[in-house]
């Protein structure tokens, strides 16, 4: 496939990429990724003040794992799974866009419900004021929700690469210089399965972080491919 084929085929995206922005108003972000520049996946966004991402950021995690499973991945799209950014949650959704049968790209749709579930709670201190009956309308609580793992937007994938191995040191309640072997193979299966080792300098960026050696990690990571297998 020719890349400028393909960029310009992924652009002509960009219209429908406003057109639903401007439906859905600013509380909702669109994104149009471009995952065949996994380093620079977007390439154009609308309402960016929801994760606060640029264009020429990096792919998210799912945009990762998309790229991993290959033809695996035979969905149209995923609706009403977790995003996070930051310390926000978020409702996201995403479309894949083919290009003679590979994906190439994707729009992704990524709201924040915090008012509305400010709101609920507001209307559930009511409720309870007047013992009237409760039904949750709490955002998150949609029974149609999609399993999806949760997708998390970052502005780098240093960033990414940081919060994985800063919530297993918080699970665990240690600091990296005293995660054990059995922790960092941890780190390594999560960081394998989003993805991340599609990444350049991947390997060197998380031997870096863990304070290990790139061979280490690369012993590491064939254990864990083993496992997947």
């Amino acid at each position: 496939m020719e890349s400028n084929e393909i960029r310009t085929y992924i652009e002509s995206f960009i219209p429908l990429v406003k057109f639903i922005a401007s439906i859905l108003g600013p509380n909702s972000e669109v994104v149009l990724n471009d995952v065949t520049d996994l380093e620079h996946s977007v390439i154009h966004i609308e309402n960016a003040n929801i994760t606060h991402r640029k264009i020429g950021d990096p792919a998210s995690n799912l945009a990762l794992r998309t790229i991993k499973a290959g033809k695996k991945e035979n969905r149209d799209f995923i609706a009403n799974y977790r995003g996070r950014a930051g310390n926000t949650n978020l409702r996201s959704s995403t479309y894949f866009i083919r290009y003679q049968g590979q994906i190439v790209a994707m729009i992704c749709v990524n709201t924040d419900q915090s008012s509305l579930n400010n709101l609920t709670k507001q209307l559930e201190l009511v409720n309870q004021a007047f013992n009237l009956p409760t039904h949750s309308l709490e955002g998150y609580d949609d029974p149609n929700q999609s399993q999806e793992p949760v997708e998390h937007f970052n502005q780098s994938n240093d960033s990414f690469l940081k919060n994985v191995i800063a919530d297993k040191c918080q699970e665990l309640n240690v600091s990296v210089k005293y995660l054990r072997k059995k922790d960092k193979l941890a780190i390594i299966q999560i960081l394998y399965n989003d993805g991340y080792f599609l990444l350049k300098d991947s390997v060197a960026h998380v031997a870096a972080e863990l304070s290990t050696s790139i061979p280490t990690v690369y012993r590491y990571l064939n254990q864990v491919k083993k496992l997947d297998n």
